[in-house]
């Protein structure tokens, strides 16, 4: 048996891979949402479409596994690069060999290093345990490993485990879940900044400009401009996503905002920016808010970034939960020294888990 990696064709291949779309992503709850992914990743935004590649069994020409890169943009030092974002690694069972997976990272580093991209791109992801040799292998290294970390928004679920009688329940939690909120005023006090909090459904001009401030301040930081924002969390058909964010008085200027996709009770924080500590506890202070007003338990975040960005979140009343997976990078000869060091990089889940 030979595996033989190819270039997706969407009139040939479409529905092999919603097939194998079906049978291999670890989310079972997108199953009943694959066409609607298929149309956002392939079809609603033409400029970051996907290059997808497949691994076919050569003997019967029988599509086993995929791997796709996201088109995306970088800030390096300042100075937008091209990039891509690595995601959709699957093998059909049966094939969950090295061989498939190795041949489908050699044809996704192969198509970087060809500069199908752009001059001088570079792509990054963020593989399983199980992947993560794979794609040792091709040529990725290890940047570091994400950081987690969990910011309680109400109090009823931490109470539940502990009280030996349900009834006590509900009126500890109301008082719990006002220590919260007391806390989080606290934290403005002691930190402040003149803003207004407000709930974004459509990131606008404002975003651009906060980026293009933050990309002149932090070494390497992907794009956050509004249409990026927009076509991945205000578009995504999969998970609904809250984005909040706080202004200046007047509302004319984006002082920092954070986005969370909704599971179940939790709320996942895929994207933050702001323009300094304080403003970044003013934005935690009003999504907790919003959340603990939708009956949200905790905000949990994993994030890749610098000690600057970690104490901010425990400023914002995060706690740590120490690190899990690893951040990996392909990059081509001569690429910029700060795309190798954890420190330089601020990345959430959104950037890393389509």
């Amino acid at each position: 048996m030979a595996y033989v990696a190819r270039p997706f064709d969407e009139a040939r291949d479409r529905d092999a891979l919603l097939a194998l779309w079906g049978a291999t992503l670890s989310d079972r709850s997108l199953n009943a949402k694959l066409e609607e992914r298929y149309r956002w990743l392939y079809a609603s935004a033409r400029e970051r479409r996907l290059r997808t590649f497949l691994v076919v069994d050569d003997t019967t020409d029988t599509v086993i596994g995929c791997s796709s890169l996201v088109p995306h943009a970088v800030s390096v030092d300042g100075e937008l690069r091209p990039a891509g974002i690595g995601v959709d690694l699957a093998i059909a069972q049966g094939h969950r060999v090295a061989g498939p997976a190795v041949v489908l990272q050699r044809a996704v580093v192969d198509a970087v290093a060809r500069g199908e991209l752009g001059p001088g791109a570079f792509c990054f992801a963020y593989p399983n345990d199980g992947a993560l040799p794979v794609v040792k292998r091709v040529g990725y290294r290890v940047v570091g490993k994400t950081s987690h970390a969990v910011k309680p928004v109400r109090t009823a679920y931490k109470l539940a485990p502990r009280l030996p009688s349900p009834h006590l329940v509900r009126p500890l939690a109301k008082v719990g879940d006002l220590a919260l909120a007391l806390l989080d005023r606290g934290r403005l006090l002691r930190a402040p900044v003149l803003h207004n909090g407000l709930v974004v459904v459509r990131p606008d001009e404002r975003f651009d400009a906060l980026f293009d401030r933050m990309r002149r301040e932090l070494p390497v930081l992907g794009d956050r401009r509004a249409a990026f924002l927009d076509w991945r969390y205000a578009q995504c058909p999969t998970r609904e996503h809250v984005i909040v964010g706080a202004t200046t008085r007047s509302g004319r200027e984006l002082l920092g905002y954070a986005i969370v996709a909704l599971e179940g009770s939790t709320a996942i924080l895929v994207d933050q920016l702001a323009v300094s500590p304080a403003a970044t506890v003013a934005t935690f202070t009003h999504l907790a808010g919003e959340l603990r007003a939708r009956g949200l338990d905790s905000i949990f975040a994993s994030f890749l970034g610098n000690e600057t960005l970690s104490s901010s979140l425990r400023a914002s009343g995060f706690f740590d939960r120490g690190a899990d997976r690893s951040m990996v990078l392909y990059a081509p000869p001569g690429a910029p020294a700060p795309l190798a060091e954890a420190a330089r990089w601020q990345i959430f889940d959104g950037e890393l888990d389509l």
